[in-house]
């Protein structure tokens, strides 16, 4: 997938896993230790129209596009 931050303008690819309510975000799908967590509770994710195969991620804290790469 590909991690946008809305707030610098930066986007990485990034291999994710979701677990108990965190999204992990890795460098590459060998990586053992995860690159960052953003933790979903209270966050508000939603489905994005563009991309077409994303979705939005805020926190009180910011905001970050992921979508999916291979689309």
């Amino acid at each position: 997938m590909v991690e946008c931050d809305l707030t610098t303008r930066f986007c990485f690819l990034r291999w994710c896993a979701i677990y108990e309510l965190k999204l992990f975000y890795y460098e590459s799908p060998r990586s053992e230790i995860p690159n960052g967590v953003i933790d979903l509770r209270g966050a508000m994710v939603k489905k994005c129209s563009n991309p077409k195969f994303g979705f939005e991620i805020e926190t009180g804290e910011e905001r970050r596009v992921i979508e999916d790469w291979t689309h």
